[in-house]
């Protein structure tokens, strides 16, 4: 089996950025990309001979990756590209004795039903690099519980396999790449009349002895990963539009966003809440040094822009030192008097500073 090292939607937090989550939040982070290593080593693997015939076959018609804005868009023109070239029929006959399935359905037979659509599809958006599942199922739809509210009635015929594409922020996205196909239900006659027109398709056998048309039932997986993940059988959208595209996308990025506004919050919350423990503390000495340690964090910051009188008056650093090293603890008027200085530091530090240094003061250093 081969694994492809390519990732087209793959991203990755800076060590600066991750600095700003606390140790939960960067622990939820680091499993999210682990996981997404784990989908790219495991969902591209494909035979190496299957892999290269692919390669091969896309390079014969352009299917690059590369070449499309989003893995969405190259999705739905791997399955165009399918259903040009191959007839749906429910009677496709058997894959010879060591054949690859993939192959003899691609190369030779040209007609299949939704197995063999989706195990294509799947195959092509690996050998490109796409993390991509087979998936099998039941197609559902809400008027299937009109007439019950708490049951329906499935039948064999609703049995389907599509495919499953993983985007990075979002997760496994639903492909649909049987001809025909309307939310996991196919009509049938309109699957065979749609791929008719466009490919060159081979008879069709005999259905069955009683002429009954159905979907066969799903097969086992053909890819059969040693460590994927159970499919979904959730409803099922139809080959994702343009639109559609741009709205994943968009949604990606308010995710991503909303993630770290998210962070940025909790973490000035976190630190403000800390801040504010150490100053009320019962020992007054330590709690005018933990202000004092404060007071130099916001010197540190200011002084670039040369804003605020980076000196501490000296009484109030002598009341520092008093802490520091007498025996004697602080009065609460004493830690008073170093606490205001530390309130009219910060005040005059956020009235001076552009907007951009007070954003990254107050939420990034939470220092306001």
């Amino acid at each position: 089996m081969k694994a492809t090292n390519l990732q087209i939607d793959a991203w990755k937090m800076s060590e600066s950025i991750m600095g700003a989550f606390i140790s939960e939040q960067s622990s939820f982070i680091n499993a999210a990309n682990e996981y997404k290593d784990f989908v790219y080593s495991h969902y591209t693997q494909l035979p190496e001979i299957l892999n290269e015939k692919l390669d091969k076959y896309r390079l014969e018609n352009n299917l690059y990756a590369e070449n499309y804005l989003t893995p969405n868009a190259f999705a739905n023109a791997v399955v165009n590209k399918i259903h040009s070239e191959n007839s749906y029929s429910l009677s496709p006959g058997v894959t010879p004795t060591e054949r690859d399935f993939v192959e003899y359905f691609l190369f030779e037979n040209h007609k299949g039903y939704c197995v063999h659509f989706a195990s294509a599809a799947v195959a092509l958006l690996r050998s490109a690099g796409i993390p991509a599942r087979y998936v099998e199922g039941y197609a559902v739809s809400p008027s299937d519980f009109e007439v019950n509210n708490d049951w329906a009635d499935i039948p064999d015929s609703r049995s389907h396999a599509w495919v499953e594409i993983y985007l990075s922020a979002v997760g496994w996205v639903p492909v649909e790449a049987t001809p025909g196909a309307q939310r996991g239900i196919i009509d049938h006659e309109a699957a065979e009349a749609e791929t008719n027109s466009s490919s060159n398709p081979l008879d069709d056998e005999v259905i069955d002895d009683q002429g009954n048309i159905h979907e066969p039932s799903p097969t086992d997986d053909p890819f059969d990963d040693e460590n994927s993940e159970p499919g979904s059988t959730e409803d099922l959208s139809s080959s994702i539009s343009p639109e559609m595209n741009t709205i994943m996308w968009v949604f990606s990025i308010l995710a991503i966003l909303g993630l770290l506004t998210t962070a940025m919050l909790y973490n000035r919350k976190l630190q403000v809440s800390l801040r504010h423990k150490l100053f009320a503390q019962q020992d007054n000495s330590k709690a005018a040094i933990a202000v004092y340690e404060y007071i130099l964090k916001l010197y540190a910051y200011a002084k670039p822009n040369g804003t605020a009188d980076c000196r501490i008056p000296k009484d109030l650093y002598n009341l520092v030192l008093k802490a520091r090293f007498s025996q004697h603890m602080l009065t609460e008027q004493e830690l008073g008097r170093i606490l205001v200085y530390a309130e009219n530091q910060a005040l005059e530090i956020q009235s001076t500073v552009t907007f951009f240094k007070w954003f990254i003061g107050k939420y990034i250093y939470a220092l306001f």
